[in-house]
């Protein structure tokens, strides 16, 4: 994870958030700029529950029953 204040002369996006998660099959990366820190580390928290939420949706997916056989 990244905390960084950006040397800008606007403010609206000085405030700078990133992180590199590590997951089984996948990289996930999100970062975030605002005004606010902690409304960056909100915004950035959102994306990252997005990505995760996708690539848990994604490795259940691959896992699907064996149909029934009826005899």
């Amino acid at each position: 994870m990244l905390l960084c204040v950006e040397k800008q002369k606007e403010k609206e996006r000085r405030q700078r958030a990133e992180c590199m998660i590590h997951v089984k099959g996948n990289d996930m990366y999100a970062e975030s700029a605002h005004h606010d820190l902690y409304a960056a580390l909100d915004e950035l928290v959102d994306k990252l529950d997005r990505q995760v939420g996708r690539h848990k949706t994604r490795m259940q997916d691959h896992h699907h029953e064996a149909p029934k056989r009826l005899m």
